[in-house]
């Protein structure tokens, strides 16, 4: 037993040296994107950090194998990590490569396996919407909902006309649904007490944030002209805590539930 604590103990300390790793890579990618934009300058360090980051992200989910959370979660959590390292490969390529008909291609590769990554996340965080038939009263259980998809149906509306004239609405509509119940879930996986406190809050935030990235990134994708470009920018200021935080959501971190 105390064996095996102690592997536990080596493989969280080395997440964290991954995490390390994660930020200081992070932090200079971010300073070179910003430093293309206003200086002009075109390195490519960035096409190949951004999923260096990622894989770094999936290597502390798979550090997290056999935890108490179970073989079930991992594999939900594992999956969806090599989704989206697959995303950001090719989300790389679309940005930083000067083939566009390439670029266009992966695009879609990757936007397909980004649907699918929240997909395995929403079935883990609900563990089978037993949620949904908790006792509570009309406006806590179908009021709690509302209160994610109202302001996000509030923001398509508005959106609507730059949508239609980039050709992305039906992408986007489908997409925001998918990402909406994604973040729905999540808090209500925190609500209902459905993994240890810190797991929820880790669960929780991780999904908000990939939300607030998906949104900077409509920003970019509606071609308002300079605010797309700084949007562009900004993506992985929200995107790396997102994933980072899910990868330690993998992690047994408490016994009892929230």
């Amino acid at each position: 037993m105390e064996k095996s604590k102690l592997v536990v103990g080596e493989k969280f300390r080395l997440a964290f040296w991954l995490a390390a790793a994660v930020l200081f890579i992070t932090g200079s990618f971010i300073s070179i994107d910003w430093l293309n934009t206003f200086s002009g300058s075109s390195s490519y360090y960035p096409a190949f950090a951004k999923p260096t980051v990622s894989i770094l992200c999936a290597l502390i989910v798979f550090l997290a194998w056999r935890q108490n959370l179970g073989n079930k979660d991992f594999l939900w959590v594992a999956v969806s990590f090599i989704c989206i390292v697959i995303v950001d490969v090719t989300m790389s390529i679309y940005v930083y490569s000067p083939n566009k008909v390439l670029g266009g291609s992966v695009f879609m590769i990757g936007a397909a396996l980004s649907i699918v990554a929240h997909i395995l996340f929403i079935i883990r965080h609900a563990k089978g919407f037993k949620f949904l038939t908790a006792k509570r009263s009309a406006l806590s259980k179908w009021g709690f909902p509302l209160a994610f998809y109202l302001p996000v149906i509030a923001i398509f509306i508005v959106l609507i006309p730059l949508l239609n004239k980039v050709g992305q609405f039906w992408p986007s509509l489908i997409y925001a649904i998918i990402l909406t119940t994604s973040v729905w879930v999540a808090w209500e996986a925190f609500r209902n007490r459905s993994f240890p406190r810190i797991n929820a809050w880790l669960i929780a935030l991780g999904v908000t944030f990939w939300f607030a990235c998906e949104l900077v990134g409509v920003v970019h994708n509606i071609e308002i002209g300079f605010p797309s470009t700084l949007a562009m920018n900004l993506t992985w200021h929200f995107y790396m805590p997102a994933i980072l935080l899910l990868a330690f959501s993998a992690y047994d971190l408490g016994e009892e539930p929230r």
